[in-house]
């Protein structure tokens, strides 16, 4: 009996252990970029004031969406790289309709939703409510016809006729997953809050190796050096992947602002050169944020990122089931059979209505998440 303790109190060590080890590990290389040893709120442009939200105004929102079973996208996706369109990249398992009918839900104030798309025709929903824009017809002269740089797209989003001054940007991957109010972004003084996320953009915490499979960082840093040239200020915050609120006359700004390098940005249809891509988004957040149009919250959100985890799928998507997590992304969802996601949707519609819901930003992707759920199960203790 004896031997049995101390083997179990040994196998528990080592597990132990094994999760500090390995999650120090991975997670090193995020812990250092995060890492900001000096920072503060930016100030405001000289020449702008605080711009507040009129009660009543409205509020829309905007999907960016494309669908590579498109016939003639995936042909003109082959004419311009030269090779087949990924398999995975841009596959539709009804994500964008179900995102929709999540927002309808838990945001019942929002006012128009639009959906900008280069196919049109594989979009399966319908209302009052909806628009859908060809991106096409939205996207200027000095940009790459056709353009598969979802920046790029992104660039012009503010161009929609009859959008809102404030508005919401989305993929068609990211949820909501329970109810947000207004006065979560606009408060009782009309200021609009943003939610972004410290990160490092100095040059010290760049990995050149890492930055080749991760080339989106590039837009990232490419966003704060354009600030830090401009206005004499870094901003050391990057973007959360889930619904983002963004400023339409922020947006003219920042094409005022970096209108030669945001030409130069668009007129590559595709990702690379990466150092010439600029996340739009992100930058003109960062100009609304100097220009008093947006109010900056480092604030964690409840949200969730799917990741590329071993995890068991079901796993993870019954986590969102339980915990109910404010925002959520499931952003490498196409990689698993179509199957899990009707799966998942069935549990979230009809899941209690009342629940608690568990702050914290995960993101399933880590293997610490992973081994101290098998190590807890193991024991006979919770996992959450």
């Amino acid at each position: 009996m004896l031997s049995t303790s101390i083997k179990t109190i040994f196998r528990t060590i080592v597990d132990l252990s094994n999760i500090i080890f390995r999650k120090v590990l991975k997670k090193i290389y995020r812990r250092a970029s995060e890492f900001v040893p000096f920072f503060y709120m930016p100030s405001l442009l000289k020449g702008y004031e605080k711009t507040l939200c009129e009660n009543g105004q409205p509020i829309d929102a905007v999907f960016t969406f494309v669908d590579m079973s498109d016939k003639a996208w995936s042909e003109r996706w082959s004419v311009v790289t030269g090779e087949k369109a990924p398999e995975h990249r841009y596959s539709n398992n009804g994500e964008l309709e179900f995102s929709i009918e999540l927002l309808r839900k838990y945001c019942p104030w929002i006012n128009r939703i639009y959906i900008v798309t280069p196919t049109p025709d594989k979009v399966d929903i319908s209302g009052p409510d909806i628009e859908i824009v060809l991106d096409d017809d939205l996207i200027g002269p000095e940009c790459a016809k056709p353009t598969f740089k979802s920046c790029s797209i992104e660039s012009y989003l503010h161009k929609i006729p009859n959008l809102s001054e404030y508005f919401f940007s989305l993929c068609d991957d990211y949820f909501v997953g329970d109810y947000v109010d207004k006065s979560d972004f606009i408060d009782e003084d009309g200021v609009v809050t943003v939610f972004l996320q410290k990160f490092n953009n100095s040059k010290i915490f760049r990995n050149e190796k890492r930055l080749r499979t991760h080339p989106w960082e590039h837009d990232i840093f490419n966003a704060s050096e354009l600030m830090d040239r401009k206005f004499g200020q870094k901003f050391h915050l990057t973007y959360t992947h889930q619904m983002t609120i963004m400023s339409k006359s922020a947006c003219e700004l920042t094409w005022q602002f970096f209108k030669e390098e945001l030409e130069l940005s668009v007129r590559n249809p595709l990702r690379n050169p990466p150092e010439n891509t600029i996340h739009f988004i992100l930058l003109s957040q960062f100009v609304a944020i100097k220009t008093g149009k947006l109010k900056l919250s480092t604030k964690k959100q409840s949200t969730m990122l799917l990741g590329n985890a071993s995890q068991n799928i079901f796993s993870k998507l019954d986590q969102i089931v339980r915990c109910r997590p404010r925002y959520f992304c499931l952003n490498t969802l196409d990689l698993y059979n179509p199957r899990y996601f009707e799966l998942f949707k069935h549990k979230m519609r009809n899941r209690p209505e009342e629940g608690s819901r568990i702050f914290y930003v995960c993101s399933f992707g880590g293997c610490g998440s992973t081994m101290l759920s098998k190590f807890l199960k193991r024991y006979g203790l919770v996992f959450h």
